[in-house]
């Protein structure tokens, strides 16, 4: 890009987004800087800019949290004889 290259993975402020850079992967301003705000950043390209990179990582508790609900949801016995071939009838 000839200019700022700015990628915001979390635009709505849910403490949800992970900006990844594949492998091979470059991402180039010739004329700028590059600017990069995630809760969660890999790099496994290249960033290459002639001003500045930023990386900015927000720490997650939602993310967290969510992942303790889920686990909560599916111990539960419900989803546990829900799921179990002999309780299901199929």
């Amino acid at each position: 890009s000839d200019g700022d290259f700015t990628a915001t993975a979390d635009n709505d402020d849910d403490d949800i987004g992970d900006f990844i850079l594949d492998t091979g992967a470059t991402v180039t301003s010739s004329n700028g800087n590059i600017d990069i705000t995630a809760v969660s950043i890999t790099e496994n390209g290249t960033l290459d800019a002639s001003g500045t990179i930023t990386r900015t990582e927000a720490t997650s508790t939602a993310s967290t949290e969510e992942a303790e609900d889920v686990d909560q949801g599916t111990s539960s016995t419900f989803v546990q004889d829900f799921t179990s071939p002999a309780e299901s009838g199929c």
